[in-house]
């Protein structure tokens, strides 16, 4: 018996040789390991993808625009303010879906795990935050070229970067 319940003997019948072949050494091919991952924890493919955009929206939009502002001089405005309270969120966010991930690794019942309560909160508060988002959008853009520029500034000036010996 495999660890869904189902006999090993209808798993092997089911597959095509093919896979059977990877299987026998060990390794599966991407396209499999998606199908089985879609047939058994179909929720999880959705889950990843959220993971990799507010890991993604974290490191290329709202560390980069907090740092221009933190260069600017104007860390302590409300744009400051409200980078931070949307990093705080997308970082709970991240840290959740993880765990959800490493519960349903390890086997356990999620369903009714107090943190799916907590991913579907955090994700309202998210979806709150959009229309905020979208009005802010410009002048994020606005700060991730500024910091940008200086970034390159500073590069090119020597001052902050690695000096080469050679």
């Amino acid at each position: 018996m495999d660890r869904g319940g189902r006999s090993t003997e209808s798993v092997r019948s089911a597959t095509p040789a093919s896979e059977t072949a990877g299987a026998k050494r060990g390794v599966a091919s991407r396209a499999e390991r998606l199908r089985i991952l879609q047939r058994d924890a179909p929720e999880l493919i959705g889950l990843l993808r959220e993971l990799q955009h507010s890991a993604a929206q974290v490191r290329q939009r709202v560390l980069p625009a907090a740092t221009a502002l933190q260069r600017q001089g104007i860390g302590h405005s409300v744009g400051a303010a409200y980078l931070e309270a949307k990093q705080q969120l997308l970082l709970a966010y991240v840290t959740h879906i993880s765990f959800f991930l490493l519960l349903r690794a390890e086997g356990h019942q999620v369903r009714t795990h107090p943190v799916m309560a907590r991913l579907v909160q955090i994700r309202s508060l998210l979806d709150r935050l959009r229309t905020v988002d979208d009005r802010m959008r410009g002048d994020v853009d606005r700060l991730l070229l500024a910091g940008a520029t200086a970034t390159l500034s500073v590069s090119a000036g020597g001052t902050d970067g690695p000096r080469s010996s050679g």
